[in-house]
């Protein structure tokens, strides 16, 4: 975990610096390490994980993101692909592959409101930063 935690930092150092794409990257590789333990780890949840982590950004307009926020929504998004993976399952309908991406690409997320002291952590990496200079 400490591994993931300094990825995070490093995420949200190349966020403050303003390389918006290496650290979406960096970050999103730092939750889902957190996140997965090896047993949904498919190309599909991937793929369902990215666009989603993606629209949270989206949607909060930033980065910056507390490592306990980013954790709580990673399993938001985890717990609704197994919820979609579970329905599509046990449907007692057939359902095809076409209607089961259609289900994860309209899947209806609620996330969490921005949280104030995520500023203050940034603050407090930016400074953590400048101190390793």
């Amino acid at each position: 975990m400490k591994e993931t935690a300094k990825e995070y930092k490093r995420g949200i150092s190349l966020y403050l610096n303003g390389d918006v794409e290496r650290a979406f990257d960096t970050l999103k590789e730092s939750f889902y390490k957190r996140l997965i333990k090896g047993e949904h780890d498919s190309k599909e949840f991937k793929a369902f994980y990215d666009y989603y982590l993606a629209s949270y950004f989206a949607q909060k307009g930033s980065m910056a993101v507390s490592l306990q926020e980013g954790d709580m929504v990673s399993d938001l998004i985890l717990s609704t692909y197994l919820d979609i993976d579970e329905y599509c399952n046990k449907s007692p309908f057939r359902i095809t592959q076409e209607g089961r991406l259609s289900l994860l690409e309209n899947a209806n997320l609620v996330f969490p409101a921005e949280d104030s002291s995520v500023l203050e952590e940034m603050e407090s990496i930016k400074e953590e930063i400048n101190k390793g200079k």
